[in-house]
């Protein structure tokens, strides 16, 4: 590998994306050089989904025809033709593990990681219009995702690459990429049903959430800072007390909203998206 690892390169594929490798020093007037790379330039595809980098220090890209690995001067594409264990050309999603592992899903459903130079298929996609897999968020000692047909497959985070998944689903339901973790590191997640459910070790447990405040659809959840979990519906927003889900009430507006998304920073504050306007909220 060259020593673009210790560099930091701004990279542009048709948007602004930095790439910060190691002990940036900005110049002080927020002055910055960029390089753009395109298709011309040996990108596979135009359109990159997603972007991630591994310790060893190389910058990975999804694209729509393949993986691509960078190493701050040339690309090495990787698709099914001469990456079996990739089980589609469309990339979709990149997350790298605690442990340094790379893990992407496939256009088919699919799922591979990347580990010391090897690419290993951990889950084979059925190729349906529906076909997924989502990323959880995971703790140290393990690893979740959700699978189309969905089932949560989990295992241990020392396991070998390959090795078997652990399935889990509720008696009933068909879980969906709508999740989060609370303080004590329980999952809690929607099935397509709206109904929610949390799991804690391996039991799932039903959990009301509509009293009092009448809403239909969880349509995104998160966890801020102190681990209570948050509901986005189209009434707006409640978070979990410890004993029920209680109406969060804006002190200076409306507590009525059909929020979509929910994101909270580190302090505590938060983000909610609506299909019209984005709000901040702070003090809660």
């Amino acid at each position: 590998m060259t020593n673009a690892a210790a560099c930091v390169r701004p990279v542009l594929f048709g948007l602004l994306l930095a790439w910060v490798c190691a002990d940036p020093v900005w110049p002080a007037s927020g002055d910055y050089l960029i390089d753009v790379w395109d298709a011309e330039s040996g990108l596979p595809s135009s359109s990159a989904t997603s972007v991630a980098q591994t310790p060893d220090g190389y910058l990975w890209v999804g694209t729509h025809n393949g993986l691509v690995r960078f190493d701050g001067a040339r690309f090495v594409v990787f698709d099914p033709a001469t990456t079996p264990a990739i089980g589609h050309a469309r990339v979709n999603e990149l997350w790298v593990a605690a442990d340094g592992r790379l893990w992407m899903n496939t256009q088919d459903g699919s799922l591979t990681s990347w580990h010391q130079g090897v690419f290993t298929r951990e889950w084979q996609g059925d190729g349906g219009t529906d076909a997924g897999v989502w990323r959880v968020p995971s703790r140290s000692d393990e690893i979740v995702f959700v699978v189309e047909k969905g089932w949560l497959i989990r295992r241990s985070a020392s396991d070998a690459p390959g090795s078997a998944w652990t399935r889990f689903q509720p008696s009933g339901a068909v879980l969906s990429s709508v999740q989060c973790r609370d303080a004590s590191g329980a999952l809690w997640i929607r099935s397509t049903d709206e109904r929610l459910w949390r799991l804690d070790g391996e039991r799932f447990e039903s959990v009301e959430w509509r009293t009092g405040w009448g809403a239909r659809f969880i349509q995104h959840m998160a966890s801020d800072p102190r681990g209570r979990v948050w509901i986005a519906s189209e009434r707006g927003l409640a978070v979990w007390n410890g004993r029920r889900f209680e109406r969060a009430m804006p002190v200076n507006g409306p507590a009525e909203g059909n929020c979509t998304f929910l994101l909270f920073a580190r302090s505590g504050d938060g983000w909610a998206l609506a299909p019209t306007s984005i709000s901040f909220a702070r003090g809660r």
